[in-house]
């Protein structure tokens, strides 16, 4: 019985502990700030949202329901207002821990 209840409440805890889109998205931003190129003002989010590259024609309800562990967020590099397909970064953050981890592809080759 003890062993129940000690099991409950660190599934609460653990639930408590996951932090927000909106924390996870700063959290994101100071992760991926020292690896930006100082002359990039801007920067777009993309959003994706898994539903997405499901096909209509499937069951949603008889897919499983598991959780994403973490939040991704894809960020592009924008250079006079305008965004660079080439110059992305994705910074994933852990929902339980925050840690995060980051994916540069930034292809650019230097302005004249």
């Amino acid at each position: 019985m003890e062993a129940a209840i000690l099991l409950q409440a660190i599934a609460i805890r653990k639930t408590e502990q996951k932090i927000s889109v909106e924390e996870a998205k700063k959290k994101a931003i100071a992760a991926l700030a020292p690896y930006l190129d100082p002359a990039l003002t801007e920067l777009s989010l993309i959003v994706e949202t898994p539903e997405a590259d499901i096909p209509e024609w499937v069951d949603k309800n008889k897919l499983d329901k598991e959780e994403d562990k973490s939040y991704s967020f894809t960020f592009l590099g924008k250079r006079n207002g305008i965004e660079v397909s080439d110059e992305s970064y994705m910074v994933g953050v852990d929902k339980e821990s925050s840690r995060t981890a980051i994916s540069l592809s930034a292809q650019m080759e230097e302005w004249l």
